[in-house]
């Protein structure tokens, strides 16, 4: 079940790698969501991008992760049951979807 903000109240947490996605979700609320690229050239971002782009300053870097992007990742992917990457490229994710899954990530217990 996705994070709902009507419902669900957001964990405090100083967790780096919590924070990461929190952020990474506000980002693609602002720039937008893109599929197969880590970003595009209106600058929307895929899950992985916002991430990338949180931990590094930098879309596109994805083998320089921080210790807390690393986990970041890693959390999201055990979160999804199996690749984020193919849960934000799938035909019927939206926007709205990638930043519930990456918000109800960064609040689970």
């Amino acid at each position: 079940m996705l994070w709902n903000p009507k419902h669900d109240k957001p964990i405090e947490t100083t967790e780096p790698w919590r924070l990461i996605l929190l952020r990474a979700a506000d980002l693609i609320e602002q720039r937008g969501h893109c599929k197969g690229w880590a970003t595009d050239g209106s600058g929307a971002l895929c899950m992985g991008g916002a991430i990338n782009l949180v931990d590094t300053g930098n879309a596109i870097y994805l083998f320089s992760r921080s210790n807390a992007g690393q986990q970041a990742a890693q959390q999201l992917h055990e979160f999804c049951g199996y690749n984020f990457v193919k849960f934000n490229n799938a035909e019927a994710t939206t926007a709205a979807d990638a930043v519930a899954k990456l918000r109800a990530c960064a609040n689970a217990r």
